[in-house]
């Protein structure tokens, strides 16, 4: 495991370009989120997203890798409530437990494995308050980037699609794409923004 510094916050694990782009997308846009109740989905090692929100992964290991991680920079958060939880979207129970409970869902790079891709958008649907907001960010991937956003509008969500995002996150990805290992079918973060 990598140890890496990002303004001054601790993170334990591997961040890929997604995950970062998301990050920073709610650090510039903190408004969207300002009494509201968040989650992120999939986080993986770091969910490196979360701040104020549930943070989830199916793994019980990044589970507590992330749990660790807040425990790290609850310093520079004071008594913000922060919890790490494992979640499996494609379990019909942990679904029915979290139904039209969040105001905004994130996930970023969640979109590889085809047996959980679907169970994803379903999660997203049954899981977001009327009115909320999905933010996924992922790269094409060899079309499952495409096949997510179809399940998506199958699920009867509407979809607004990104690929540029403004000076500061079009020069992250900038930085990115200097990487000689870098290739935009599994680099390149898009953002779908998901609403009912």
């Amino acid at each position: 495991m990598g140890l890496k510094r990002t303004a001054s916050l601790v993170f334990v694990g591997s961040v890929w370009p997604s995950e970062e782009v998301l990050t920073l997308l709610c650090v510039a846009r903190r408004d969207w989120f300002r009494d509201k109740l968040v989650v992120e989905v999939g986080g993986g090692m770091t969910c490196l997203a979360g701040v104020t929100v549930l943070l989830t992964d199916g793994n019980e290991t990044s589970v507590q890798n992330v749990a660790r991680i807040r425990d790290r920079n609850r310093p520079l958060f004071g008594t913000t409530d922060v919890v790490a939880s494992r979640l499996r979207w494609t379990e019909p129970t942990d679904v029915a437990s979290l139904r039209d409970k969040f105001d905004v869902i994130l996930s970023a790079d969640c979109l590889f494995f085809d047996d959980a891709r679907d169970a994803l958008a379903r999660f997203i649907l049954a899981a977001l308050k009327p009115g909320g907001v999905a933010l996924v960010v992922a790269p094409a991937r060899s079309g499952t980037l495409d096949r997510f956003q179809d399940e998506v509008f199958r699920c009867g969500l509407r979809v607004v699609r990104l690929e540029r995002y403004g000076a500061l996150l079009d020069d992250v990805i900038h930085s990115h794409r200097s990487n000689p290992t870098f290739d935009p079918d599994l680099h390149l973060p898009v953002l779908l923004e998901l609403s009912d």
